[in-house]
């Protein structure tokens, strides 16, 4: 576990609401769904994009007209595989407001996951990016962020043998601002302010456990 890491003001817009272009591309279960422009289109649901992971394994979410503020409970980006690994790169803000409503909810239980963000996000209830393997043994989740991160409880959670590397602002109301944890190693690069206002025993900056080593 790591010590408080300066806290850094966190304001952002809401703005209208976007409704996504994304289009498919390539064969299943290897196909890459690109979003830009205004979102609508495949995989878009309640406000939010939720990734039907038996044809694509690569989502590029890139020059959103609007911020993306999904209906309560659903997500800002949900990718759940259960057939290999999944890459994401992104640059949308997202606000959610739904109690359980996370801003990126990745998970797979066969494979890596690789997460590229530049975007804001706020989240009212839940982690603001939550990435999970179930792979046993523990897949890989890399995770680079350079956005400015607002959540209720973790605001940036990874599981599995772990690599974080944040240039952003990160905050967290209850939790830990980054929460990494893997049956394997963790690696945590930070070079933003890291912080949370939570007083539970995880709820540290940035609270790291490795089974094999930090």
């Amino acid at each position: 576990m790591l010590g408080t890491v300066a806290a850094g003001a966190l304001l952002f817009g809401y703005g209208r609401r976007a409704y996504a272009d994304c289009v498919g591309s390539g064969a299943a279960p290897n196909a890459t769904l690109n979003c830009t422009g205004d979102l609508m289109g495949t995989g878009v649901m309640n406000g939010g994009i939720n990734v039907d992971a038996t044809k694509y394994d690569t989502l590029n979410v890139n020059n959103l007209n609007a911020t993306i503020t999904p209906n309560s409970p659903a997500d800002g980006i949900s990718f759940q595989s259960t057939t290999g690994n999944v890459t994401i790169t992104s640059d949308a803000d997202m606000v959610t407001v739904g109690s359980s409503s996370k801003g990126f909810d990745v998970g797979s239980t066969v494979g890596s996951i690789t997460i590229t963000n530049t975007g804001d996000l706020t989240v009212a209830g839940g982690n603001a990016l939550h990435a999970q393997t179930t792979t046993l043994g523990g897949g890989d989740v890399t995770v680079y962020n350079s956005g400015n991160i607002a959540g209720r409880l973790e605001a940036l959670s990874a599981q599995g043998d772990v690599l974080v590397v944040n240039d952003g602002t990160i905050a967290s109301t209850l939790g830990a601002g980054i929460y990494a944890s893997a049956l394997g190693t963790v690696t945590v690069k930070s070079s933003g302010d890291v912080s949370t206002t939570g007083t539970a025993l995880k709820s540290a900056a940035v609270y790291a456990n490795g089974y094999y080593g930090v």
